[in-house]
């Protein structure tokens, strides 16, 4: 497979193809904008603009990624400057896209919402990036919200998509187009072994306590919710506070952190030279869940889900492809 840049003005507008870099390493996350990151040494680094670029990436020619550039670095004496450009994934403008005026949405599912906070920020002056409404499987639950000025959209929409049951998995994909999955993404790929496995229970919560909001604080409604993994770990608790006073909003937020938490507990990863990718990995993406054999002492075998993908590109010598998967 061969992988080649391009680069786009902010907007989008065509500017260079296949532009030359010394290596570079893209990542694309479950729930996440995703990155990468590309070194260049200075003869490579015309057109590229701190802030003012999007960076393409293709495997044969489609696009497999996208993403805007953001402060690039250069080190080395006059002669041998080399650089540093990194980008984050489309959906990460969003992180800096705010609620202006009353934003109100009655009666609709949580996905509708989403879309129409981000067609919102797009109806802002200066503010289209080009997203477009994509593909929704599924059914979301329905629901109804008021966001004010200063909201920020992107803490919006993960309100609405770590909902628990109901939440759902979304992306701004490479062309633009947010695709939501309900429930969750991905698909049953079969059975896997294990590699570097990190097992991290220092501060799992088994418990978590959802404050809601109040004028008096001991006023505030409240619930408790435990985990499955409370017989295993013990009790080990938390507070959340939830701008929110109804009793099923708070149950949904802290059984969405408790999920969480229980998922993150344990994550293995496998990096492969991608010319030698074991049968069945190449269709392997964010999300498809796989029984991974671990040892006894991980709690024996563990049916896990993939979170993230990188590939580290060398042009003309290897590709390698790494795997991330968290337990379900």
């Amino acid at each position: 497979m061969a992988y080649t840049l391009d680069l786009q003005t902010e907007a989008g507008g065509a500017l260079a193809s296949s532009v030359p870099f010394r290596t570079a390493r893209v990542t694309s996350v479950l729930d996440g904008p995703g990155a990468v990151d590309v070194n260049l040494l200075e003869a490579e680094a015309a057109g590229w603009l701190s802030g003012q670029r999007r960076v393409i990436v293709r495997e044969d020619g489609a696009i497999k990624w996208a993403g805007f550039l953001g402060d690039m670095q250069q080190e080395g004496p006059p002669g041998d400057i080399r650089l540093t450009a990194p980008a984050l994934g489309l959906r990460s403008v969003l992180d800096r896209r705010i609620v202006h005026g009353r934003f109100a949405q009655k009666d609709l599912p949580t996905t509708t919402i989403a879309w129409n906070l981000i067609a919102h920020a797009q109806a802002q002056t200066n503010g289209n990036h080009g997203f477009t409404l994509g593909t929704v499987l599924g059914t979301a639950p329905t629901v109804s919200r008021v966001y004010c000025d200063g909201d920020k959209i992107a803490d919006a929409i993960g309100e609405l998509a770590s909902k628990d049951p109901g939440g759902f998995d979304w992306e701004i994909d490479p062309t633009g187009a947010f695709n939501a999955w309900v429930g969750e993404r991905g698909s049953d790929t079969g059975q896997a072994h294990e590699w570097k496995v990190t097992n991290a229970t220092a501060e799992l919560l088994t418990y978590v306590t959802a404050h809601g909001t109040a004028e008096n604080p001991c006023d505030r409604p409240w619930v408790i919710r435990p985990s499955d993994l409370v017989g295993t770990y013990g009790r080990r608790e938390d507070v959340i506070s939830v701008q929110s006073d109804d009793t099923d909003d708070l149950t949904q937020r802290a059984d969405g952190e408790l999920r969480a938490q229980g998922s993150a507990r344990l994550n293995v990863q496998a990096t492969f030279l991608q010319s030698r990718l074991p049968v069945g990995w190449g269709a392997v993406w964010l999300g498809d869940r796989m029984s991974v054999v671990l040892p006894a002492w991980y709690g024996g075998t563990q049916e896990m889900r993939v979170t993230e993908i990188s590939r580290s590109l060398e042009p003309g010598v290897h590709v390698f492809t790494g795997y991330t998967l968290e337990v379900v």
